[in-house]
């Protein structure tokens, strides 16, 4: 009985957390399953750079996306997620991503409570003609306080921030198959 009221305050608090995704433009619905993957664009406002260049001066020499700079990361994150989708054929698409924020604090950042964060303003092109065809911002926003939230949040964030950013921009285009 003593769990129920923070229990129930964590329930109400992530009720009222902001959306990932604000849509600006919706990409139109004939976009899916008619539709690949062609170019992704990265462009870092004044805090990305910074945030960027920190997060790439702690990473390691090591095989797969962990070894990774961010500039290369996020669109092979891309293609790997849209092949994973099927968007093989159809328009061509160009997204271009204006990364705001990529926040990554160190486990002791982490551990007094600064959240994982990746935003950024996300827009969709005919990679062909330049048709803007949609526009939404994209903010990932993980908060794991205290020594069970920093268990939780385990390694590989900057990748998973990625991955779930990946994921927010590819479901308004193509929304992965329910299982």
């Amino acid at each position: 009985m003593r769990f129920l009221p923070p229990a129930l305050l964590l329930l109400l608090a992530s009720a009222c957390s902001p959306k990932a995704v604000d849509i600006m433009q919706a990409p139109p619905a004939a976009l899916r399953d008619a539709s690949y993957l062609y170019a992704v664009d990265l462009s870092l406002g004044p805090d990305a750079k910074r945030e960027v260049a920190a997060a790439d001066a702690r990473v390691k020499p090591e095989q797969g996306y962990a070894g990774m700079r961010f500039a290369a990361l996020l669109p092979q994150l891309f293609k790997d997620a849209a092949a994973q989708r099927g968007m093989k054929e159809g328009r061509a698409l160009t997204i271009t991503v204006e990364l705001d924020h990529l926040r990554v604090p160190a486990a002791g950042g982490s551990l007094v409570g600064r959240h994982d964060r990746l935003a950024g303003q996300v827009r969709i092109q005919d990679s062909r003609t330049g048709q803007a065809l949609g526009s939404f911002y994209v903010d990932v926003d993980q908060h794991f306080p205290g020594l069970i939230g920093l268990a939780v949040r385990g390694g590989g964030v900057r990748e998973k921030l990625a991955s779930a950013f990946v994921r927010h921009v590819l479901d308004q285009i193509a929304p992965a198959a329910r299982r």
